[in-house]
């Protein structure tokens, strides 16, 4: 019988992460590696490493390996590296190997390890993990604009500190700048028209930018789009009315036609790698893995080239590599090498913003002003890579021309206005054409305006400098005549605010409810437009607002030690047999309730007619009927069989807008009966344990104090 010999190759693979450990360590670029993929070194913080029969944890020990001890690596997979080291074979954890020889870091090394970078999420937040997966614990969420320290990338995931914080974020969204804030002229401006470009099949219309997300739609080759915004390979777009994302890599700003074989060819451009070594990749990110690395003057066929990355085939596998390492010419060739082609174009916009890289998300670089001459090195995917005003930067392809654009050499002809005035006495000039726009400025009869245009009953004008819309009703084409004598103002009565103690709250309309604008003081004048329901719309102070009817004069009242009685009262007791005694805002069954007074309660009778006096109570003004009063207290009722008590007033003292919860026993849980607001007099008839025994409205209850 015959044994097959089988012969085993092994193949040594530098893992990404200890290849992004060598370029931090050394002083190239993360393509222009040179390292022996055979050899890597111990690199533990403490003690030594163990070296074990199997990748396995509660496999046997084989050896301890000390800091610094060289090993020869075999192959690594799921987080074990097969290695010998001191003529021993064995398994250790591939975390703790680099591929330098570990020394002592200064600070200045450990600082060249770490880059800054931005979040650049559309929406939300961007989680920040305990470690680098999505099931990991949450350590805190990063708003856009974030900046972070980020200490490694792997298997997309970044190692970061924000915020005085560690942990894991996704490194598709973070960007090396700072996301700008984008304006709504930006945006119209953004938008650019592609075509879906695929082979075969049809193109999926995700409900976000990941592989992951649900289809909303599949659109056929030759489909236009219309294109919001490219990131991260992904462009959000609207197309057939719906939104959504495509893979960017399969649209183009053309229209595909029927490739021939010619039109192929004619896409692709030749280069050679200027690099000693270069990476070529499975993707345009130097995270992505390494499908194979390209000696120096090795010949690529370019069949792209976007946001610095250029899709190539070389030595039969595809892939992406750096285009900074790629040149027209075999390098070593000396002045015999091609000078890359360019062209010079010209601005065609009024002003083209010129940004970082190509993308409408990338910060500005410089604002180029229409006919500024350009030159173009490449264009790719509606962007061209240019220079002017000594920048280099992308622009968008669709505002350039072969040609200068000609500039008249008469000006612009203007907007064709009118000239109008006003023909009211006041008319409010509105930031918008609505009723409920801020208004920008009052105009006068007779102000002359420059209109713009009129549409839907509105005019746009500029009037005093200032521009904005008005009614067109109140415009007319001729200048109004105005009277010699000046117009007859508004009436308006003069009354002062008589309150017995504390302020009048002065509010936004005339309601309980409505926000406080001031507070005025006794006595204090106010200018009276109006006076409807109990309220009286005043101006105060240059401050328009609401107070209550019931505490304003006619006459200023007199403060002093002894302040002057306006007119003679009486002092009278409300004597109900049940129930309380309504005080009215007018001497009508109709009319709305002010307070609720209760048996034995004071009052001082101001007047009394047809069967209603005006009283004066708890500081307020109101009508009750006579014959509810007596001159005389009444004593107690069956309700209070106990007869008088000893009480005292108080007021509620809460914040403006607050109020006090009146309940039907002395608990936080008891039922609530009634809401008393800032300054409602009660009358205190016990307190006990923080409670007190009070009648407020009206009523007998137990309320807060």
């Amino acid at each position: 019988m015959k044994k097959l010999i089988i012969p085993t190759f092994c193949f040594a693979v530098l893992s990404t992460v200890a290849f992004e450990e060598k370029i931090s360590a050394a002083p190239l670029h993360a393509e222009q590696t040179n390292i022996d993929a055979h050899v890597m070194y111990v690199n533990v913080s403490s003690g030594s490493l163990n070296m074990r029969k199997t990748g396995a944890e509660n496999a046997g020990i084989v050896a301890k390996l000390s800091k610094g001890t060289q090993v020869t690596i075999y192959s690594e997979s799921k987080g074990w590296t097969k290695i010998k080291a001191n003529g021993k074979d064995g398994y250790v954890s591939t975390k703790y190997l680099s591929a330098t020889k570990p020394g002592v870091l200064t600070k200045s090394a450990v600082t060249v390890k770490t880059v800054t970078k931005y979040v650049n999420v559309s929406t939300g937040s961007l989680n920040m993990r305990k470690s680098g997966a999505e099931s990991a614990a949450l350590v805190t969420k990063l708003t856009r604009g974030t900046q972070v320290t980020v200490y490694s990338e792997s298997k997309g995931w970044a190692k970061v500190k924000a915020n005085g914080k560690d942990g894991y974020v996704s490194a598709k969204y973070l960007s090396a700048a700072k996301p700008n804030q984008v304006t709504k002229s930006a945006v119209t401006s953004k938008t650019a028209t592609k075509y879906v470009n695929v082979s075969t099949g049809s193109l999926n219309m995700r409900k976000s930018g990941t592989e992951s997300a649900a289809v909303v739609a599949k659109l056929t080759k030759g489909t236009q789009v219309t294109v919001y915004s490219e990131a991260k390979g992904w462009a959000k777009i609207k197309a057939n009315g719906k939104d959504g994302y495509v893979n960017a890599k399969y649209l183009s700003a053309t229209k595909p036609g029927q490739a021939t074989k010619s039109s192929v060819t004619s896409k692709t451009a030749t280069k050679y790698v200027t690099a000693s070594t270069l990476n070529m990749r499975k993707s345009g990110a130097v995270s992505s893995s390494i499908v194979t690395r390209l000696s120096k003057g090795t010949q690529v066929t370019v069949y792209s080239e976007a946001n610095g990355w250029a899709k190539v085939k070389a030595s039969g596998k595809d892939g992406y590599v750096s285009t900074k390492y790629l040149s027209a010419a075999k390098p070593g060739a000396g002045s015999t090498a091609t000078v890359q082609k360019t062209s010079t174009k010209y601005v065609t916009a009024s002003t083209l913003n010129m940004r970082k890289s190509g993308t409408d998300s990338s910060s500005i670089v410089a604002r180029l002003s229409k006919g500024t001459k350009v030159t173009v090195y490449s264009e790719a995917k509606g962007w061209a890579k240019v220079k002017a005003n000594g920048k280099d930067g992308y622009v968008s392809t669709k505002y350039l021309s072969n040609a200068k654009p000609v500039t008249d050499t008469k000006p612009a002809v203007p907007e064709k206005t009118t000239t109008k005035y006003v023909n009211a006495s006041t008319l409010n000039m509105r930031k918008s054409g609505s009723e409920s726009a801020s208004i920008v400025a009052k105009l006068s009869k007779g102000t002359q305006v420059v209109v713009y245009s009129e549409a839907k009953g509105w005019a746009k004008v500029k009037a005093n400098g200032k521009d904005g819309h008005v009614s067109t009703k109140y415009l007319s084409t001729t200048k109004p005549v105005t009277d010699t004598k000046p117009a007859v103002p508004e009436k308006t009565t003069t009354k002062y605010v008589n309150v017995g103690s504390g302020m009048l709250n002065m509010r936004k309309s005339g309601s309980e409810t409505a926000s406080i604008v001031g507070k005025l003081t006794h006595g204090t004048q106010v200018t009276v437009y109006s006076e409807s329901k109990g309220w009286a719309k005043v101006k105060v102070n240059g401050v328009e607002g609401y107070v209550s009817t019931s505490y304003l004069t006619a006459t200023k009242p007199v403060t002093g030690t002894k302040p002057s009685i306006p007119e003679k009262t009486t002092t009278k007791y409300v004597n109900v047999s049940s129930g309380t005694l309504n005080m009215r805002n007018k001497p009508s069954e109709n009319a709305s309730v002010v307070v609720k007074l209760a048996r034995g309660v004071e009052v001082e009778v101001i007047s009394e007619s047809d069967g209603w006096s005006k009283i004066k109570a708890y500081g307020g003004e109101g009508y009750v009927s006579t014959q509810y009063l007596s001159t005389e207290k009444p004593g107690a009722t069956p309700e209070n069989p106990g007869g008088e008590e000893t009480t005292i007033t108080k007021y509620v003292s809460v914040n403006d807008g607050s109020s006090l919860n009146m309940r039907s026993g002395a608990s936080a849980t008891a039922s609530i009966i009634a809401k008393l607001v800032d300054k409602t007099a009660v009358t205190v008839y016990s307190e006990s344990g923080g409670w007190s025994r009070v009648t407020g409205h009206g009523e007998w209850k137990n309320g807060l104090c």
